[in-house]
């Protein structure tokens, strides 16, 4: 490696750090104020950064909301590949069988994530009829994908192209997603409206889930 390709890699590396320091502030000041009234200024004084260094990293609030949200679920499908590699010889599993087992990971480490899930709530309410452009959506749609690929190559590579295991991914996630999402920002109040804690619930989950496992 030559001294100018050394210090090019360092310089990316830097980088990285910095960008990644930044949406650790921008989290923060997500979960603190709101997704909806945290601005760029905030943000930079937050990560004591100027705002012309900031705008370098991200285009804007919106896009700097969706890598939070994109971080926030690499964090979560990391703790769910971990659990789904547990399992001796689990790429001969048949589809249903690793959609259940990846989704059982995030039911089992909800504690340990409870604030991410309340973020991606949080996420999925301000941007619940639709994105603020075409061109957004699209970006989080393809930041997804390249997301999932990362976390856990040796499945996504290979069954993101499958129909099948793609349709049963992404309902059960859906699924798993906002019961988890609930959970984080009312489950304490529902406990006590009906009666069932929180931890009974996410153990009434998993049994469903297992139980569909070996039928």
């Amino acid at each position: 490696m030559t001294a100018n390709t050394r210090h090019q890699k360092e310089m990316e590396e830097l980088k990285e750090k910095r960008k990644q320091g930044i949406l650790d502030v921008a989290q923060g000041l997500f979960m603190q104020k709101g997704l909806q009234q945290v601005s760029m200024m905030d943000i930079a004084r937050g990560a004591e950064i100027s705002r012309v260094t900031l705008y370098k990293y991200f285009k804007g609030i919106e896009t700097i909301a969706m890598e939070v949200s994109l971080k926030v679920q690499a964090e979560v499908h990391r703790f769910a590949s971990e659990e789904l590699e547990k399992v001796p010889n689990w790429q001969h599993l048949k589809n249903h069988e690793i959609v259940l087992i990846y989704h059982m990971g995030m039911v089992k480490h909800f504690r340990t994530m409870i604030s991410s899930y309340e973020f991606l709530g949080a996420f999925d309410h301000l941007y619940s009829r639709n994105y603020p452009s075409e061109s957004l959506a699209q970006y989080y749609k393809d930041r997804i994908s390249e997301m999932l690929v990362l976390v856990q190559p040796d499945l996504f590579n290979k069954k993101l192209n499958e129909p099948d295991f793609l349709t049963q991914f992404i309902s059960l996630g859906n699924l798993t997603l906002s019961f988890l999402e609930k959970l984080s920002v009312r489950g304490h109040l529902l406990a006590e409206e009906q009666g069932v804690a929180i931890d009974k619930q996410l153990d009434i989950f998993s049994s469903i889930l297992e139980k569909s496992i070996k039928s």
